[in-house]
């Protein structure tokens, strides 16, 4: 992520990301890949607690 991509948000300021994204995207900042193994969402702080379980109980 670019520091301008957040520029506008304060330090400490709780700011969504999706609108930061539709920015970067409407602007043509945005790229994306392929990913061809397990996707992992640990966006929240519950999915995060259940892959440390999940590496926990594979590693």
């Amino acid at each position: 992520m670019s520091p301008q991509m957040v520029a506008g948000v304060g330090v400490g300021e709780i700011a969504p990301l999706a609108p930061l994204l539709r920015s970067a995207m409407a602007g043509g900042c945005v790229s994306g890949e392929m990913l061809s193994d397990k996707w992992i969402d640990v966006g929240t702080m519950e999915r995060l607690h259940e892959v440390e379980r999940y590496v926990r109980g594979v590693w």
